[in-house]
C-alpha cells in the first residue's frame, strides 16, 4: 500500500485509505495511519474490529459537501462477516453497511480525523493477510483438546495464537474447557520468536504445580503453536 497522494480528493483519499487498511497486517497498519490526523494516527485501534465486505461488490465511496475545513465521506459495502479483536468471526446477514468519515485539513491536505477503532476489508484481502486457526483448549477431564477457530494476521502467527491462549477461551467454551496456561501469565513483548523452524515459548507466570498440568500444557502450546509455518518444533 502507498500513502496518501499530494491534493488528493477526499474520496480518492478515504478509497486509499481502504487499500492501505487491507495491506495493514503487513506493515502493523503504519501506512494506514499515515491518512489520518496526527492525533488520530496515535489513537486509533484498527483491529477492535474487522467489517468484510463481499469480494464481488467494490465499496461505493460518496463524499459530502465541503467547507474550507471539513468534509465528510461515506462508505458503503455488501458486509457478510465481522471479526472482534479476539479474532473470533462473526457471519451477518448480507446487507448493506455503511461507515462515515471526516476529513480535516492539515497542512492543506485531506485527513481522516477521529475515526471508529474499525477497519473495512473484502473477504479476499481477510484470507490474503490473515489465518483461520485454532487454539486449542483441554477439556475439564484433561483428556482431550478442543478447537477455538480464530482468524489472527498471518504475519507473527504464532504470537497471535500464545496471546489468544493467554486470553482464554470463548466464552460459549468456557464451562467446558480449561487453560493449562496458568492465570495471571503474561508473554514478553516481542512475543514468540522464531528461528530455523524453533518457536522460543517465554512465559511468566507460576508454574504448573504437577507433572500432568506441565505436560498439559506442553500438551495446548504444541498442538496450537505448530499450525503457524514456520513452527516445526518449541522451546518453552
Amino acid at each position: 500500500a502507498e500513502g496518501p497522494s499530494a491534493d488528493a480528493d477526499a474520496a480518492t483519499l478515504v478509497n486509499d485509505f481502504l487499500l492501505a487498511c487491507a495491506a495493514g497486517p503487513q506493515d502493523d497498519y503504519a501506512t494506514a495511519r499515515l491518512f489520518l490526523s496526527a492525533a488520530s494516527a496515535r489513537s486509533w485501534q484498527p483491529e477492535t474490529e474487522i467489517l468484510v465486505y463481499d469480494t464481488d461488490t467494490a465499496p461505493s465511496v460518496t463524499a459530502g459537501s465541503e467547507t474550507a475545513t471539513q468534509v465528510d465521506v461515506t462508505v458503503a459495502v455488501l458486509g457478510v462477516a465481522s471479526v472482534d479483536a479476539s479474532g473470533v468471526l462473526t457471519r451477518v446477514a448480507t446487507s448493506t453497511v455503511s461507515r462515515t468519515f471526516t476529513l480535516v485539513r492539515e497542512d492543506g491536505q485531506w485527513r481522516i480525523d477521529a475515526p471508529e477503532n474499525m477497519i473495512l476489508v473484502s473477504r479476499a484481502a481477510l484470507t490474503a493477510s490473515y489465518s483461520l486457526a485454532n487454539l486449542y483448549f483441554p477439556t475439564t477431564d484433561g483428556t482431550d483438546l478442543v478447537a477455538d477457530p480464530r482468524w489472527y494476521p498471518s504475519r507473527r502467527l504464532a504470537s497471535h495464537l500464545l496471546a489468544g491462549l493467554i486470553a482464554g477461551p470463548r466464552p460459549s467454551l468456557a464451562s467446558a474447557v480449561s487453560n493449562a496456561i496458568p492465570a495471571g501469565a503474561t508473554l514478553p513483548s516481542h512475543g514468540v520468536e522464531v528461528a530455523d523452524g524453533v518457536a522460543n515459548v517465554e512465559l511468566t507466570g507460576p508454574m504448573p504445580s504437577s507433572e500432568g498440568a506441565r505436560a498439559s500444557l506442553a500438551w495446548q502450546l504444541t498442538r496450537t503453536l505448530k499450525q503457524a509455518a514456520d513452527v516445526a518444533q518449541l522451546n518453552v
